[in-house]
């Protein structure tokens, strides 16, 4: 199944407490750099599953750009393009990507400050990953 097709299927998913509260998730960035000028940045969160998962559903954005790993295996990017106003954020179930025990997320994420795309907003370079439930919590950024 394509990254589109998991996508769609999540999507339909959503925790609708989500749609309308604060996320538990904290955006992160890098703490000493320009979080303005162009810059490519690496994320990563390790985590233990005592089991796979039947469904491992999360909702991923950045500010500017990502791209999203799971043990590896490049999974989807994003975000869409937006408006301050409107951030976008994409809902993914990464399940058929983990297994038992040590699992890791990855995320490359850049900004091209000054020459960054008209159409592409910008606030400050940024990473958000929020667990869709609190099985998914695991996951979510934070400090």
């Amino acid at each position: 199944m394509n990254a589109q097709k998991i996508e769609q299927l999540a999507s339909k998913k959503i925790n609708p407490f989500l749609l309308n509260s604060h996320w538990k998730a904290q955006w992160i960035s890098h703490p000493s750099t320009s979080l303005v000028d162009y810059g490519v940045f690496h994320f990563r969160k390790t985590f233990k599953l005592k089991a796979k998962p039947d469904e491992s559903i999360i909702n991923i954005s950045a500010d500017n750009r990502y791209r999203l790993f799971v043990n590896g295996n490049a999974v989807c990017f994003g975000p869409e393009r937006a408006d301050f106003e409107y951030w976008p954020y994409d809902t993914i179930d990464i399940a058929s990507f983990l297994k038992p025990g040590n699992n890791i997320l990855a995320a490359v994420v850049w900004n091209f400050g000054e020459l960054k795309p008209w159409a592409q907003f910008s606030i400050k370079t940024a990473f958000i990953v929020q667990g869709n439930s609190p099985n998914e919590e695991i996951v979510n950024t934070n400090t």
